[in-house]
């Protein structure tokens, strides 16, 4: 792959651990350290950033229109997927 083949790049607020979601046009990450972001998938630009605090190491899943994010510390958090 070439920088030319690149669409988009994202260098900062991508977690080491978890892998990211793809749900519609939307990418959903959570940084290790407790911050969740949502990108819009085909421009690679941010939709939103929360604070939800806790350590993660488990990938987000989705199961409908819900995301759950599960802490280290046996914290869940549930986001509800915007429409695209």
């Amino acid at each position: 792959m070439t920088e030319e083949d690149l669409i988009w790049k994202r260098d900062q607020g991508v977690s080491f651990v978890p892998s990211p979601l793809l749900v519609g046009d939307e990418l959903y990450m959570t940084e290790d350290g407790g911050v969740a972001h949502c990108l819009d998938a085909v421009t690679g630009q941010p939709r939103w950033k929360h604070r939800i605090g806790g350590n993660y190491s488990a990938s987000p899943i989705a199961v409908g229109k819900r995301i759950y994010l599960l802490s280290q510390e046996d914290k869940a958090t549930v986001l509800e997927a915007q429409d695209s």
